[in-house]
């Protein structure tokens, strides 16, 4: 299989742990299930913490290679988001992005995994 070796590892691996990331003086708690993720196999990421936001919109997309945008379906529950998706790959080490938006611009909170 074609490899790229282009991302530096994350602070942060989803496939091997839940993370936590800071996000305007809110600890944001992420989950995903099931661990490890795979491609082409249906993944629920949990969002803990997140501010709720009648305008939100997720995006998720591959940081080096290209497989188009994948706005994915979303529920909101009384204290998280669950987001659910199949990825999408074509290389074993494409590095995903989950980036939230408000009204389709960044609102600066996103996080990614491989």
């Amino acid at each position: 299989m074609f490899k790229l070796n282009t991302c530096l590892p994350l602070k942060c691996d989803l496939n091997s742990q839940d993370c936590t990331f800071l996000f305007k003086g809110k600890q944001i708690l992420v989950s995903a299930y099931p661990k490890p993720i795979k491609i082409f196999k249906n993944t629920a990421i949990k969002v803990s913490n997140f501010p709720f936001d009648p305008n939100l919109k997720i995006k998720i997309y591959s940081l080096n290679s290209y497989i188009g945008n994948i706005i994915p379906q979303f529920t909101n529950t009384k204290d998280s988001i669950i987001i659910n998706f199949t990825g999408k790959s074509v290389t074993n080490d494409s590095r995903f992005r989950v980036e939230f938006l408000n009204n389709d611009k960044p609102t600066g909170f996103f996080f990614d995994f491989d």
